[in-house]
């Protein structure tokens, strides 16, 4: 057997057996759930962790089922060192700047209207330990971006994967999450198919989600917790 032959099985191997216990994982979360074994904020934990890794975990899972060498799947995912670049890094932080000004204008017509405009993002995640609200700003955008655009959009298309990906969020139980989710991933599904590059919407996804929570965990009034991808 060649050397590199050894590595592509062994990584196979990690990859199915990972996604076989993810899926454990999930499945236990919720028994333990109904069992009374974990209170509900923490079944909500284990199985939201669980399910973000699953995205990812089946994406490489079946890129390397169908015999895709894994610096073919980087590259395909827009994922290589050639994808990162100054300009890729610009359109990122633009994308970050269109959706603080839709947010402030979403606050500004709240304002003026006197029309409430919340976000669950408190209710929903404000009760997770630190370490699952760190996972939630830094490694959940990588597995959502890596499925949604960097998988999805070639094969389904931006606006399907869009609609999934807003449908990603209706847990939040609130319009203004699924609205600006929607429109997240349709731009982020556009820049992807223009550049090939996945940095620009994972740039600006983890930008807003860890600003989101550090307000969450500090409890800071900010305008940026209203809605979020």
């Amino acid at each position: 057997m060649r050397k590199g032959s050894g590595k592509s099985t062994a990584l196979k191997l990690f990859f199915y057996f990972g996604t076989i216990l993810i899926l454990i994982a999930m499945a236990a979360s919720l028994i333990a759930l109904y069992f009374g074994y974990l209170s509900a904020i923490d079944a909500s934990v284990y199985f939201t962790v669980a399910f973000s890794l699953l995205l990812s975990f089946l994406v490489v899972s079946y890129l390397l089922h169908k015999g895709k060498k894994p610096k073919k799947i980087i590259q395909e995912l827009g994922l290589s060192k050639k994808s990162l670049t100054p300009k890729m890094v610009g359109y990122g932080l633009i994308i970050f700047a269109i959706y603080v000004a839709i947010i402030l204008a979403i606050a500004a017509i709240s304002s003026i209207t006197g029309t409430q405009i919340n976000s669950n993002v408190q209710q929903t995640i404000g009760g997770f330990p630190i370490w699952a609200i760190v996972f939630i700003a830094v490694i959940a955008p990588i597995n959502e971006e890596i499925t949604f655009r960097g998988f999805l959009v070639p094969r389904i298309g931006i606006i399907p994967s869009g609609l999934l990906f807003a449908a990603l969020h209706f847990g939040y139980g609130s319009i203004s999450e699924i609205v600006i989710a929607l429109w997240f991933g349709l731009t982020g599904g556009y820049v992807f198919k223009k550049t090939k590059s996945l940095y620009p919407s994972l740039i600006t996804h983890m930008m807003v989600n860890t600003i989101t929570a550090i307000a969450v965990v500090t409890i800071l009034p900010t305008m940026l917790t209203l809605v979020h991808p």
